[in-house]
């Protein structure tokens, strides 16, 4: 995976995100539904949960509800219309990138990576954190 990308991809064809990861999940609960995931070779895949969470992006947070935990998925997967109707964007792709634009305004504010023939949801760089304290003794 190239440098500064995360392990979602956007899926035009997804009816709803799918993650392998719980953890990933802030508010989540027990899928008890029929229904199964089914990829594009037919394979049908067992919903353990469904729950939230947020994506952290290098300029944008975005919501993602009805997320699917799917363990044994080995992509975790955006609904590219799932991901635009809950956060009131829309994306254009192009060959080398794709772009998350303001619904309202028209105003990029993400550019994404295409490699590999998949498009990468860039996540934000990850910097060190420097902590530090000061103690101030007063005299009595």
């Amino acid at each position: 995976m190239p440098p500064g990308v995360s392990d979602w991809i956007l899926d035009s064809g997804a009816s709803h995100h799918i993650t392998n990861d719980l953890d990933q999940l802030h508010l989540s609960q027990p899928y008890n539904g029929a229904d199964q995931l089914v990829v594009g070779d037919g394979t049908r895949d067992t919903i353990s949960n469904i729950g939230k969470t947020v994506l952290h992006t290098p300029n944008h947070l975005f919501h993602l509800s009805n997320v699917l935990h799917v363990p044994k998925i080995s992509q975790k997967l955006l609904s590219v219309s799932s991901l635009c109707d809950t956060n009131s964007i829309s994306i254009e792709f192009f060959p080398d990138c794709f772009l998350v634009k303001d619904l309202k305004t028209r105003v990029p504010i993400l550019r994404g990576q295409h490699s590999n023939g998949l498009y990468h949801m860039p996540h934000p760089p990850t910097t060190p954190l420097a902590l530090t304290t000061t103690t101030s003794f007063l005299p009595p």
